[in-house]
């Protein structure tokens, strides 16, 4: 290169502007091929919607590159960085006896000064140029009054001005700024317009990525166009899936839970017409009785075609549909020759399925002879109650303890409360010993697991029911009747069993060596590995048994 001050200097520097010149022809040539601000690497990062300060960064960064010059012939020589042959950007004096100035960019790439061949010291801070000095205030002026075009041009921008103001044209005047979304692959956003505008549209636009709102949830999916954000969520996002099919598993399980509802309403319904048949018979199931002339009653044909009248009885064989004998009737009344009081026993135990507790021995031996005259087990062979047909009902806590104080209303109002239960369950339920439920009959009933403890039990009556497990700790009351009951694992520590009946009752392991009271009937009763009273205290407590 030639000496600074040299006849061959001008030589160079004329030789430089005309190579200048050309690139400048060559730059405006291509210009249609010039790479939008979007695909510069200054703005290739993306940018969020939530970033509005680096997004109007990124939109009025200007690449050296991209800049096209109004009349690049008519720049002064002296402006041309000899390294690029571009107009300088933010120029140097290079450390040299001939100060010749180069864009900043370049210093770290020049050993020497490239017309007087000065070393420049590897690492030497050379500071750009400053307005504050005089004669640096004149050649960046100089260079801000150059002449260019918008970056923005191949986009339909028109604007050409002086260098220093294209960073406030790019901010304020421009209104062909794209959506950071429009280079796209598969076709991007549209959108075009001025840099105050861009982000709100970035905040709206469908082709912004954003994350599914479900991430937190279990959703994998971070970033999808916002146009396809409902799609997914409503369709693809496994959050979504995932409550889908909880959704249609809990709808399959009420669906059957309600049709298991109605399955059993339909049964309930047809036991219940069964029932009403029972207690309601038509005209042609009726049989009218004059028994003894003393006795008259109206009751079902069933109650002598049942499990306890079997046709080799006398009155299973009198009343068989199949059987050769009709049966003989006066006005309409089957007359039976028989004591009245004595078959109204008979006939009792029949309808209520057993013995009545409450019998007399007396009673209870007349009915017994009564019994074997007709060939009938009743007493021999008991058979437990005989519930309504079908018939079932599970008490809630909630329904007992509403029934309780429903009859302890009762109670006082009309000094006592008597309540009658046939083949319903109150297993595991808590009667409690605030109420008295003195007198209430449990026919056939389920009470496994119940808590009786401290409660009133005078004249209640367990006939052919399940008391498995039950506490009667401490119960109170004369008169309870457990006959024909199965009392296995029953505790009745310091319960008192003045006048109480096990007759016939299923006593297996329970522990009665510590129970109070007299006069208690264990006749008939399963005792196998009970605990009793020792015989000389069963003896002064009066306690009967087989």
């Amino acid at each position: 290169l030639p000496t600074s001050g040299s006849r061959d200097s001008g030589i160079w520097i004329s030789t430089l502007k005309r190579d200048h010149q050309t690139k400048s022809t060559n730059v405006t040539r291509n210009m249609a091929n010039v790479p939008a601000p979007e695909d510069l690497p200054c703005t290739a990062a993306p940018i969020g919607p939530d970033d509005p300060a680096a997004l109007a960064a990124a939109a009025t960064a200007v690449d050296p590159s991209a800049l096209e010059y109004v009349d690049e012939d008519a720049v002064d020589p002296e402006l041309i960085c000899p390294v690029c042959t571009d107009p300088l950007l933010e120029p140097v004096r290079l450390p040299c006896p001939c100060k010749l100035m180069v864009c900043h960019s370049h210093v770290g790439q020049l050993g020497a000064c490239p017309t007087c061949r000065t070393v420049i010291t590897a690492g030497a801070v050379i500071q750009p140029m400053r307005r504050e000095d005089g004669g640096d205030r004149i050649v960046l002026n100089m260079l801000d009054r150059i002449g260019v075009r918008c970056i923005k041009a191949s986009h339909g921008c028109e604007w050409t001005g002086p260098r220093g103001n294209l960073t406030e044209h790019l901010g304020r005047g421009c209104a062909h700024h794209r959506c950071p979304q429009a280079d796209r692959p598969a076709g991007g956003c549209t959108w075009a317009g001025p840099l105050a505008e861009l982000p709100q549209h970035v905040d709206d636009c469908p082709f912004t990525p954003v994350p599914c709102p479900r991430v937190a949830e279990g959703c994998e999916v971070e970033q999808i166009e916002r146009r396809a954000l409902a799609q997914h969520v409503a369709d693809d996002c496994v959050v979504t899936l995932r409550e889908r099919r909880a959704d249609e598993q809990a709808a399959a399980a009420a669906a059957e839970a309600a049709a298991a509802r109605e399955a059993e309403l339909v049964r309930q319904r047809a036991a219940m017409r069964v029932a009403l048949d029972r207690v309601n018979p038509k005209g042609d199931q009726l049989v009218r009785l004059n028994v003894g002339g003393t006795f008259r009653a109206t009751t079902h044909r069933a109650t002598f075609t049942g499990p306890r009248c079997p046709p080799d009885s006398l009155l299973g064989a009198l009343f068989d549909p199949a059987a050769d004998r009709p049966v003989a009737s006066i006005d309409g009344e089957v007359f039976l020759d028989r004591d009245g009081p004595t078959f109204a026993l008979l006939l009792r135990s029949l309808v209520e399925g057993g013995a009545p507790p409450d019998l007399s021995a007396v009673q209870r031996d007349t009915l017994a002879a009564e019994a074997a005259f007709w060939r009938l087990d009743l007493l021999q062979d008991p058979l437990g109650p005989v519930a309504m047909p079908g018939i079932t009902r599970v008490y809630t806590q909630a329904e007992l303890d509403y029934t309780i104080d429903r009859c302890a209303v009762a109670f006082v109002a009309n000094g006592r409360s008597v309540q009658s239960f046939g083949g319903a369950s109150f297993a595991g339920l808590n009667f409690g010993a605030a109420i008295c439920i003195r007198g209430w009959i449990f026919r056939g009933c389920d009470l496994r697991g119940a808590n009786l403890v401290g409660c009133d039990l005078t004249s209640c009556k367990f006939v052919g029911s399940n008391l498995a497990g039950v506490d009667l700790l401490e119960c109170t009351g004369s008169g309870a009747h457990m006959t024909d009951s199965v009392l296995e694992g029953v505790r009745f520590s310091n319960t008192v069993l003045t006048r109480w009946s096990f007759r016939g009752a299923n006593l297996t392991g329970v522990d009665l060596s510590e129970c109070h009271g007299q006069h208690v009937n264990l006749i008939n009763a399963i005792l196998v590995g009970a605990r009793l009273p020792s015989v000389q205290q069963r003896k002064q407590r009066q306690w009967r048994s087989t």
